[in-house]
């Protein structure tokens, strides 16, 4: 558990941190409203998986990781219930994102598409732009119509599946978010 006035964690320009999934990083900016419960300012070759929450009636923390420039930096994790927003961007960071969940959802499921469907809306708290989905066939049905392809993607509610033709309504496939 970590707790402050300001951020949580804050790794500064240049350096680099390993922060895991077993860091809980919450209720911060307590004196300073909009703080993280991570701050990467100017970080490099850092990599947080951490839970950065917010779960006072009055919320103080805005953001679960802010990335503030910095390079090569991953970030993954559990980034709910934050004032503002989950991960807050500022001076053009260059990282990449493994397996971040924002929202109550999560990160995999499956459907069925309805009779003659040509897509279907997933809802699922954690879409995001830039997001990558992995679908796969649950049964024959699903493998002869063939795989579906990731479309409009509504950020923090859903994003939808484009078929490969009509559904027969029998198909059925599963997915994970990336």
């Amino acid at each position: 558990m970590h707790t402050n006035a300001l951020h949580g964690i804050d790794v500064e320009t240049g350096c680099g941190a390993v922060i895991s999934s077993t860091v809980r990083s919450y209720n911060n900016g307590q004196t300073t409203g909009g703080m993280a419960g991570v701050l990467l300012n100017g970080a490099i070759g850092s990599s947080c998986y951490a839970e950065c929450f917010d779960d006072q009636g009055s919320k103080t923390q805005g953001y679960g990781i802010w990335l503030d420039g910095g390079t090569s930096n991953m970030i993954g994790g559990y980034y709910h219930d934050n004032a503002t927003s989950p991960v807050r961007e500022t001076s053009s960071p260059s990282y990449s994102s493994d397996r971040i969940r924002t929202g109550a959802n999560i990160l995999n499921g499956s459907f069925t598409p309805a009779a003659a469907a040509t897509s279907v809306t997933i809802n699922n708290n954690n879409a995001r732009s830039g997001m990558t989905v992995v679908f796969q066939p649950a049964n024959a049905a699903g493998r002869t119509l063939g795989l579906p392809i990731l479309s409009t993607i509504t950020a923090g509610t859903s994003f939808v599946a484009n078929l490969g033709g009509a559904a027969a309504g029998t198909e059925s496939y599963t997915y994970t978010i990336l």
